[in-house]
């Protein structure tokens, strides 16, 4: 099977389990996709359309607290990696160090969660410099909440829109 044969599989199957286990679903769905790593997996796509059939702020919740809870496996990797890592890139972990230090490392993690761009270097630099894991869950929490509380209401006011848009095009 191809790549996007796989790709393809796995967004019916998420759909597929996401309707049946409705906000436990998404949960599930959000925690998987943010744990792989460098392997993109657009949980977003369904964080949007679910905004429109359930109650938008619980799917954000239940998907940026699994999307939160995810990225404990890249943190982990970065932890687990710290003394081959830290010889290897030892410059670039000290200024990214003074980076993180000089405008705060909160601010950091709540932007680069709060966008859709996959921010597994990140996480991984998180557990290299032991970055406090509670904190790192809490910053990661509040933008993943802020980015899916905007996709679930997105969803929620502009699905009629967007299906009056694809539709025609699709043939239905």
């Amino acid at each position: 099977m191809s790549w996007k044969g796989t790709l393809v599989s796995i967004g019916y199957l998420s759909y597929s389990f996401i309707s049946k286990w409705g906000y436990l679903g998404l949960f599930a769905a959000s925690l998987f996709s943010s744990s792989t790593i460098f392997v993109p997996i657009p949980v977003f796509i369904f964080v949007f359309s679910f905004g429109a059939v359930l109650n938008p702020f619980f799917v954000a919740l239940s998907s940026a607290l699994g999307s939160a809870l995810g990225e404990i496996t890249g943190y982990l990797v970065g932890l687990g990696g710290k003394k081959l890592l830290e010889k290897k890139y030892e410059k670039q972990i000290k200024k990214i160090k003074k980076t993180f230090k000089k405008y705060g490392a909160d601010v950091w993690l709540i932007i680069a969660a709060a966008t859709p761009v996959p921010n597994d270097i990140l996480t991984i630099f998180c557990g290299l410099i032991k970055y406090d894991w509670k904190r790192f869950l809490i910053d990661m929490f509040i933008g993943y909440f802020i980015l899916c509380l905007i996709l679930a209401y997105g969803g929620h006011y502009s699905i009629n829109w967007v299906l009056d848009f694809i539709q025609p095009r699709l043939g239905v």
